[in-house]
């Protein structure tokens, strides 16, 4: 990809991230001038749901014009056919905004530009048609297409966009855990795969990493414990570890599984770790890192919480992407287990519970 036609893909984004809003306002507009009938079924709501949808379209549509993906913004036409069928809206409603969001931009745009809009806005209204048949997804199902959005989103820093795909996900069926697996942490693991490639730069990966606390923190509020308290576990990083996400991630699904969680954040003095497993003295301290450099403050810390003379010492599980590399790392430096992803850290968690409840 040469810096050139990035360049030209960019400009042509940002020059429709630019009409937004008066594209927004000119599609619903439209609509409703050849649908009155949805102003006298829905009101005002009708008007201010419309321009919400059509600013979205508009979004996606500016992402994967930069992105030079015409088929990313067919994944984003699928998931918002899906959205509004199971509203009982049908797909040809979506078409006829594809098609209306197209003639807004059109005065606006050089030829050249026209064609290229013309191509993407082709492959979102191809996707208005009947699905395909699914492809084998694993154990993702659904969620398979929510992940690519969101990961779309995150990467541009839309906050809104990225709360929809999720709050959609949820509205669907979905579970606040099964997004935390799926989608958050799968989307993690690919932000960071493409900062590692030169895909992102350092600044589109912070962007990504904040959109994806914001999205946990809206989430966190809809958690609803297991009904059985499993116990008290404490989170933290190390001294000079600033990535907390992964560590935020797996605090809020022990919560979730019914344990009573501290979540120390990142970057913490030692001495205070230390302080908060005396006093709350816990089943089970999770230890994150991101970087090999750290590595000396964990087994630094795990040498200190073993010092302290505890009626029961809590087992120390480490996780995160400083030992995935190295399998028989966290028992090298003195950790009771490893944690390579969310779903087993919980699962271990429960085991060391049940350990020091026997």
């Amino acid at each position: 990809m040469s810096r050139r036609a990035y360049a030209e893909r960019a400009a042509l984004a940002d020059r429709v991230r630019h009409l937004r809003e008066q594209t927004a306002v000119a599609v619903t507009e439209e609509f409703l001038r050849r649908h009155p009938d949805w102003l006298e079924r829905y009101g005002e709501r009708a008007r201010r749901f419309g321009i919400e949808d059509a600013a979205f379209h508009v979004d996606f549509l500016a992402g994967a014009l930069e992105s030079g993906d015409p088929t990313a913004f067919g994944d984003y036409v699928r998931w918002t056919g899906r959205v509004l069928q199971g509203r009982g809206i049908a797909p040809r409603f979506l078409a006829e905004n594809l098609e209306q969001v197209h003639a807004a931009l059109l005065p606006h745009l050089s030829e050249p530009e026209a064609a290229v809009v013309a191509e993407f806005v082709a492959v979102g209204l191809e996707a208005c048609g009947p699905a395909p048949a699914p492809a084998d997804e694993g154990d993702e199902g659904d969620l398979a297409l929510t992940f690519r959005l969101y990961v779309q989103a995150i990467v541009r820093g839309e906050r809104r966009a990225a709360l929809g795909v999720v709050e959609e996900a949820l509205r669907t069926g979905a579970t606040v855990e099964q997004l935390y697996l799926q989608v958050l942490q799968r989307s993690l693991y690919e932000i960071g795969r493409r900062w590692e490639t030169n895909q992102l730069s350092v600044a589109q990966e912070h962007m990504a990493t904040a959109v994806t606390q914001y999205v946990m923190g809206r989430l966190y509020e809809r958690i609803e414990p297991a009904g059985s308290a499993r116990g008290t576990a404490i989170v933290t990083g190390v001294q000079g570890e600033l990535h907390q996400v992964g560590g935020n991630m797996v605090a809020d699904m022990l919560e979730a599984d019914g344990w009573s969680v501290q979540f120390l954040g990142t970057n913490m003095p030692h001495v205070g770790i230390v302080q908060a497993v005396r006093e709350q003295q816990p089943q089970v301290v999770g230890i994150s890192a991101t970087m090999l450099f750290n590595l000396p403050h964990v087994r630094s810390l795990i040498e200190a919480i073993r010092r302290e003379a505890l009626p029961e010492p809590p087992r120390i599980l480490v996780g995160g992407a400083a030992f995935r590399s190295a399998p028989e790392l966290w028992s090298e430096i003195g950790a009771d287990g490893f944690a390579p992803n969310l779903r087993e850290a919980v699962e271990l968690a429960r085991q060391y519970g049940k350990i020091r409840a026997s």
